[in-house]
């Protein structure tokens, strides 16, 4: 009798042993459903800086050059179609405006210190994107976005990419409210619809376009279709943070670094 007692306790020991390693288990995937693709690596990250001191009374807004960029191989192009005019609105100030916004380059500023923002408060329809020197990026597939916004009005932040051969898409849905709120917001690239979008004019044209290559994205970022409010809350579109995971693909002709 005391030997079926142990048999007894033996297997209740064995058992124990065998679900407690279950539960340390990974659930395993279901047969049948496929994995989904590798989003890629972190391709980069930035989150500007803004490159001037302030006094404690001063406002920390200045005109945005490619010093705000902290990452580097990346080069920042900014898309303003109205930059041709900036010493007459110097003179004569856009509603909304201040003289500081026409200091720079083109219309586009950056805000703050601890979290700075590209602003486009003070422009009309802009184009903002990143490329980076050495590589193109492959975000097909799951390739993705994380980026932070502040959104005015009715205005859209919309993802902008310029492929390899040069074509400029704009997608749709962008990321918008009408209350005034910093959201940081996870987009897959694959999941959008685009539109042509002609730059620097900063236009749509056309119709959907089915099933863009994006496996070789040379640039990428953001637009502002409608012209902002200037100062105060009305209608514009900020930026905060830029991060984009995708493949690198090395660009073979040296000579376009």
């Amino acid at each position: 009798m005391p030997s079926f007692f142990r048999m007894c306790a033996a297997v209740a020991l064995a058992g124990c042993v065998v679900m407690s390693l279950s539960a340390q288990q990974p659930p395993s995937r279901p047969r049948g459903i496929p994995k989904p693709p590798d989003p890629g690596p972190l391709f980069f990250s930035e989150n500007w800086r803004n490159p001037k001191s302030y006094d404690a009374n001063t406002l920390p807004l200045t005109s945005v050059t490619q010093e705000v960029v902290t990452t580097p191989d990346l080069v920042l192009t900014v898309y303003d179609p109205n930059a041709k005019y900036i010493p007459e609105y110097r003179k004569t100030l856009r509603p909304g405006s201040w003289a500081e916004d026409w200091a720079g380059p083109t219309c586009l500023m950056i805000y703050g210190v601890e979290r700075p923002e590209l602003w486009g408060g003070s422009c009309g329809a802009v184009t903002v994107t990143l490329r980076h020197k050495n590589n193109f990026v492959d975000l097909s597939n799951r390739g993705r976005i994380i980026w932070g916004t502040y959104v005015s009005g009715f205005h859209v932040a919309r993802l902008v990419v310029k492929l390899a051969d040069g074509t400029f898409l704009v997608g749709d849905p962008g990321t918008g409210t009408p209350d005034v709120s910093h959201i940081e917001n996870e987009v897959v690239l694959s999941s959008l619809r685009w539109l042509k979008l002609e730059v620097p004019q900063t236009v749509t044209r056309g119709t959907w376009v089915e099933r863009p290559d994006l496996s070789r994205v040379d640039e990428i970022g953001w637009t502002q279709l409608m012209p902002g409010s200037g100062h105060g809350v009305g209608g514009f579109v900020a930026v905060s943070k830029f991060e984009v995971w995708g493949k690198p693909v090395p660009r073979m002709n040296t000579a376009s670094r």
